[in-house]
């Protein structure tokens, strides 16, 4: 269903040229921060609405497919995802999707949520009215003093940690499409997945072929989800031999929180594994950084959770 994807480009495409035929050769000025504030929401609006149109192709109402387009851009996670449609056995045991297409476009949203929206859109504009909006969605990690290079800088730094989690996950079995698609939203710290029960599944999936694969690929999850959730200021720091940022205070927050939550989510895990001490140090770490980085993977079988 390629045209599902045609259609909302091609539209976008228009429409972008026609806008910018509008406001060509017009004076430019600076903008005010009401227009600011204007500019930031019509961007997110017209950008979940085109976004959400691919998901109206493949049967989803509009109220579904716009909901998970914002849950994407968002990086929330939240999803309506109809997995008896999307989800197909395979007869060895795994499952593989139909939707290919939709299920990396529904990661790219939680991708480009993670980045930034506004970061994607301001590099492309002015550099004032650009940083302007950025800092006005909330972001304080303008690498350098140039918007457009920090905005190269940190596609770069995704990108890297994207492909170096995709390689990893393939090396322990995970197929390819399943690899990039939970790099890209592990790294995002949003939690989409392409499998009905999430990592838990992933892993069983893995572990047909051994249990230390279905381990590692929750090291490799986590890997990519406390990447994902350290400021990009402290990544350029570290790259650049500034090992001083280390004692930032969003590590001495981090470190005092996994001093008090880590042997709680470790006894907790235990209990619920009828007293296993290495299945509730394994799953409660994970979970303690699933949490802490809000990237909302789940390890353990929700459907045993509720069974409980």
């Amino acid at each position: 269903m390629y045209y599902a994807f045609v259609i909302p480009g091609c539209s976008a495409l228009v429409l972008g040229i026609i806008l910018f035929a509008l406001i060509f050769k017009k004076p430019q000025g600076k903008l005010t921060s009401l227009e600011d504030l204007f500019l930031v929401i019509g961007v997110w609006i017209l950008v979940i609405l085109f976004s959400s149109i691919p998901f109206l192709f493949y049967g989803y109402d509009f109220t579904q497919s716009v909901f998970e387009s914002t849950s994407g851009y968002t990086s929330a996670g939240l999803t309506i995802m109809n997995w008896s449609k999307e989800i197909k056995e395979l007869g060895d045991g795994t499952t593989d999707v139909y939707s290919h297409m939709l299920f990396f476009h529904r990661a790219l949203t939680e991708l480009v949520g993670g980045i930034g929206l506004v970061l994607v859109v301001s590099s492309a504009i002015s550099e004032r009215s650009g940083l302007n909006l950025y800092l006005l969605e909330g972001h304080n990690d303008k690498l350098l003093p140039n918007l457009v290079k920090s905005a190269r800088l940190i596609f770069s730094l995704y990108i890297g940690f994207i492909v170096i989690g995709s390689v990893l996950y393939i090396s322990v079995g995970v197929k390819p499409f399943d690899a990039v698609c939970h790099s890209m939203t592990a790294v995002a710290t949003g939690g989409f997945s392409t499998k009905s029960n999430n990592i838990n599944t992933l892993v069983m999936e893995v572990s047909l072929n051994g249990e230390w694969r279905g381990i590692f690929v929750e090291i490799v999850t986590e890997i990519l989800m406390l990447l994902g959730g350290t400021n990009f200021v402290i990544h350029y720091s570290l790259l650049r031999g500034k090992w001083k940022v280390l004692k930032h205070f969003e590590y001495a927050v981090f470190f005092t929180i996994l001093v008090v939550v880590w042997p709680v989510m470790i006894i907790g895990f235990t209990q619920y594994f009828n007293g296993n001490v290495a299945a509730g140090f394994r799953y409660g770490t994970f979970e303690m950084i699933s949490g802490l980085s809000t990237a909302g993977f789940q390890a353990v079988d929700s459907y045993q959770a509720h069974a409980l």
